[in-house]
């Protein structure tokens, strides 16, 4: 029984080590998530920009076609 009780306890460090390298492993992917959406906002807002400043070059144009014809 002593051997028995042994082998668990061994069994149950090691799953106590994986679940906190995995823990660990999860918490960076978290921090990763949170940085890539926050790069993906910052991307965004810059091509809602961007896009307002093509439609405004686009009117600009169409503007200056009627006053050369």
């Amino acid at each position: 029984q002593q051997k028995q009780a042994a082998a668990i306890n061994a069994e149950v460090s090691s799953v106590k080590e994986a679940a906190t390298a995995a823990n660990t492993k999860i918490g960076e992917v978290s921090g990763e998530v949170s940085s890539v959406k926050t790069e993906v906002a910052a991307t965004k807002t810059e091509l809602e920009k961007t896009v307002a400043d093509l439609k405004r070059v686009n009117g600009d144009l169409g503007v200056q076609s009627g006053l050369i014809a």
